[in-house]
């Protein structure tokens, strides 16, 4: 056998190992059937995709199988997914205020609307709307001028 098979070899022989480790290490963790065949499926897809780190890491013996099999699904994402998942999660925080949109506006710059502000004139106003009474009412408008910051609102 040349080198390169038998380091072939020797890696498919580990990966057995730890398949078979895996799998008794799933079934003294998880003894029902269902919730062992979603567990099988987290992990398998964090092993075979999203996480090549992990599969190199669990294949060198750095991982311990019975903490692998119990691991939360956001310390088996790969490091480019948990940064995505905290961007995820603080769009999400940001998403709840109401002068969030207003924000976005201010940092991407605002074309000119079809309204203007009452005090200063400009075109440059924020619009966003919001449910603010019952779900058979019209949502309300809120205005911002970009130019001097007067805020008013309209509820049709």
């Amino acid at each position: 056998m040349t080198g390169k098979k038998l380091s072939t070899l020797v890696e498919l022989t580990k990966a057995a190992e730890v398949g078979l480790d895996l799998s008794k290490e799933l079934v003294k963790a998880f003894p029902l059937k269902h919730p062992l065949q979603n567990r099988f499926r987290t992990l398998i897809f964090a092993l075979s995709i999203s996480n090549p780190t992990l599969r190199t890491l669990l294949l060198d013996d750095k991982i311990l199988m019975t903490k692998f099999v119990l691991m939360e699904e956001k310390d088996l994402a790969s490091d480019d997914a948990k940064i995505k998942m905290i961007a995820d999660k603080e769009y999400a925080m940001q998403a709840k205020r109401t002068d969030a949109v207003l924000e976005q506006q201010l940092k991407k710059g605002v074309m000119n609307s079809l309204y203007s502000c009452g005090r200063c004139g400009s075109k440059k106003i924020s619009m966003y709307t919001q449910q603010t009474r019952g779900a058979d009412e019209p949502m309300t408008e809120f205005y911002n001028c970009l130019e001097c910051g007067k805020k008013w609102r309209i509820c049709p």
